[in-house]
């Protein structure tokens, strides 16, 4: 997984990561890598993109108790992608919504 490091006055988005799928096709793609680029932009500002209005406002009371995890969608030429950010806002993962598995719960 390729990270770098991202605080921006936005969202708090802590250390991104991208999955080795998105990270393989960003490195031959230069118009999927702007696509990535905005998706995470718009996300840091809290356009939640695809997502279903029930979903922003989940997203919006997070920010604003800072105690929930954020999530958005995001159509890309490559197919549509997740942006997640841990509750902690510790770390921020790009995926495919392919890739994207629910938590076990203990």
């Amino acid at each position: 997984m390729e990270e770098a490091f991202i605080n921006v006055k936005g969202v708090n988005l802590g250390q991104l990561e991208k999955t080795s799928a998105i990270n393989d096709i960003v490195a031959d793609d230069v118009k999927f890598e702007m696509e990535i680029r905005t998706c995470i932009a718009r996300y840091a500002f809290s356009d939640w993109g695809d997502c279903e209005e029930v979903d922003q406002a989940a997203n919006d009371h997070a920010l604003a108790c800072g105690e929930l995890g954020l999530m958005a969608k995001y159509s890309t030429s490559q197919g549509s992608i997740y942006i997640i950010t841990e509750s902690d806002r510790t770390s921020t993962k790009v995926l495919f919504c392919h890739e994207y598995q629910e938590p076990k719960e203990d």
